[in-house]
């Protein structure tokens, strides 16, 4: 079975500490992959502009390609909410 990290964030813009913090948790979980998947609309971030994510999913794909375990998906950039956001809800 694959162990795969996931990071969820806006990444506007992604910087040297996500990389750090993925390669970190890379190593330390012995991850065989990490996923970076930015967010669509952030729910706490609708009282500031933020980069359109497409933009964003490309900058993510820019700053992970020399890392070969590192994954960009666009997964959430198809829902209006964060998916992290409907799971906080649903378990609370």
């Amino acid at each position: 079975m694959s162990r795969i990290g996931i990071m969820g964030g806006t990444f506007d813009p992604i910087h040297n500490g996500h990389l750090k913090l993925a390669c970190q948790a890379y190593a330390q979980y012995q991850l065989n992959s990490v996923w970076f998947m930015p967010s669509g609309q952030p729910p706490h971030k609708k009282d500031h502009k933020v980069t359109d994510s497409a933009a964003r999913c490309e900058m993510v794909r820019r700053a992970i390609e020399n890392y070969p375990y590192f994954f960009c998906s666009d997964f959430e950039r198809s829902f209006p909410l964060s998916i992290l956001f409907w799971s906080f809800c649903c378990a609370a």
